[in-house]
């Protein structure tokens, strides 16, 4: 959930490729993000939810069937407002603004536009270690049409062991809301990241859940990509 505080270079693109299963490996979806970078602090963010199958047993026959549809799309903003200053002990700070929209099919797709607003603000810490926290807000829609605003909250202790090489181990809840809205959704989640070439990152990373409310598994499979 915590994303880099860093923006994308002026006037080069990023790609993100996400492959991610949940529920034990019967659920995922292939998503999928285009980041450009308009200056050196600001860039356009481009998304998509991309495929998305989901895999279940019907409770009276016990026969497995499994959907397959397109997600939905997302559009929005980042802005690097502060550059850290390890003397006065303050962080790198970010702000990144999303509209996400309903143009998945039928069974795969949220209701109307949701759009959010988060903050990522890093601190760099001894010993190569970097600790990030990202709150935020988001404004959603229930299935029956219902508006309600939600918090977000992620925090990830970073670790750099070599340039090339990272691990990271981070709390994220996605979704802090009333149980009638969804309730809390909550994971702990452990990964690395490798960086193959200066143009070529490769990612890993599995998650369990926090609370009974959040899908038990999830792992997750990135390869980034600039050009």
């Amino acid at each position: 959930m915590t994303v880099s505080r860093s923006t994308c270079p002026r006037h080069v693109f990023l790609s993100h490729i996400n492959i991610r299963f949940t529920h034990i490996l019967c659920d995922g979806r292939y998503a999928c993000r285009r980041v450009y970078g308009i200056t050196d602090t600001l860039e356009l963010r481009v998304g998509t939810e991309g495929r998305v199958w989901s895999t279940s047993d019907a409770p009276d026959t016990g026969i497995r069937s499994t959907e397959k549809g397109n997600g939905d799309a997302s559009f929005g903003l980042k802005w690097h407002s502060h550059d850290r200053d390890p003397a006065a002990y303050s962080p790198a700070v970010s702000w990144i603004a999303q509209l996400e929209a309903a143009t998945g099919d039928n069974g795969f797709k949220g209701d109307g536009l949701r759009p959010s607003l988060r903050s990522v603000a890093t601190w760099d810490l001894p010993k190569a270690l970097a600790l990030g926290v990202m709150p935020g807000v988001k404004y959603e829609t229930r299935q029956d049409g219902h508006r309600f605003v939600a918090g977000m909250l992620g925090v990830v202790l970073n670790k750099q062991w070599r340039d090339n090489f990272r691990t990271f181990v981070e709390s994220a809840v996605p979704q802090i809301a009333k149980r009638e809205d969804g309730g809390v959704l909550a994971f702990w989640d452990i990964g690395a990241a490798i960086l193959v070439n200066r143009d070529w990152q490769i990612g890993l990373r599995g998650a369990i859940a926090a609370n009974r409310n959040t899908p038990n598994t999830q792992l997750l499979f990135e390869i980034a990509a600039r050009f």
